[in-house]
């Protein structure tokens, strides 16, 4: 692959993850973190892309928000969101990518493309976790916990989703 073919598949899911976070809804357990569309394109970066293009895709879609150009959930940009409550979750994105793409393998089915979004979920879910702690003051216990179990049944939604769609196409991108 080309370098301006790398640049662009990098370019457009960093626009796809721009995309999906003007998809929001809010969420009553953890009002400072809303449902977004983000994760399905983190999943389906790791999983449609080569470790290096899916991290550089996520590090591309965090450092356009990071400037303040309006990518982040609810059309938000900005130095502080990366410092603030959805900090530890946006913060992962890269991470979550490489695991995903290295847990999808070259060619996976949709079994295999499913367990790696998992993983990747995992990622999220750690550093998001940790992210409330740090930057939001909230404290590492059960209710914290809990109130982030709201996101389970949505995410693995996305992750099967993912692994539908990314599992499908050859790996032109790998």
């Amino acid at each position: 692959m080309t370098r301006i073919r790398k640049i662009t598949v990098m370019a457009l899911f960093a626009a796809a993850a721009a995309s999906s976070a003007l998809f929001v809804i809010p969420n009553p357990f953890v009002p400072a973190v809303p449902f977004t569309l983000q994760v399905f394109v983190v999943l389906l970066a790791g999983i449609t892309l080569a470790p290096p293009l899916a991290v550089g895709a996520m590090v591309t879609y965090l450092a356009v928000g990071a400037v303040g150009v309006p990518v982040y959930a609810g059309a938000t940009g900005g130095l502080a969101h990366l410092f603030g409550p959805t900090g530890g979750f946006l913060l992962s994105y890269p991470l979550a990518a490489a695991v995903t793409s290295l847990g999808s393998g070259a060619r996976p089915n949709i079994e295999r493309a499913f367990l790696a979004a998992m993983g990747g979920l995992v990622v999220i879910y750690i550093l998001g976790f940790f992210g409330l702690h740090v930057f939001a003051g909230m404290p590492l216990d059960l209710k914290t916990a809990l109130s982030l179990a709201t996101f389970v049944p949505w995410d693995t939604a996305k992750a099967a989703l993912a692994a539908l769609v990314g599992s499908r196409p050859k790996r032109q991108f790998r």
